[in-house]
């Protein structure tokens, strides 16, 4: 329904935000980023519907520096302030130190 294909497109555009602020960093620091992101549906749990975007890089303080851009320009974004009530997005800390 139309909650869920908001969410879908959201986490779409995170996604294309991820990959281009990689690019950006590539082309910052002069060097390829070896990354991995996945999009995983795991359907619904406790009434939500729950999506696992799982990225991975290999440099850990990079990863921290990309995610902390990324959150900048999402949280600014029109369509997060838009869209904010509906949607939670959590980012696993395990590995931001």
């Amino acid at each position: 329904h139309l909650d869920q294909e908001l969410a879908f497109n959201l986490i779409q555009e995170i996604m294309q935000l991820l990959r281009k602020t990689i690019h950006e960093f590539m082309v910052k620091l002069k060097r390829d980023i070896k990354f991995s992101l996945n999009l995983n549906d795991l359907g619904k749990q406790n009434r939500l519907h729950k999506y696992l975007v799982d990225f991975i890089v290999e440099d850990r303080n990079l990863r921290s520096e990309i995610l902390q851009q990324v959150n900048q320009v999402f949280l600014s974004s029109d369509r997060y302030k838009k869209h904010r009530p509906i949607f939670y997005i959590d980012v696993d800390p395990y590995d931001l130190s």
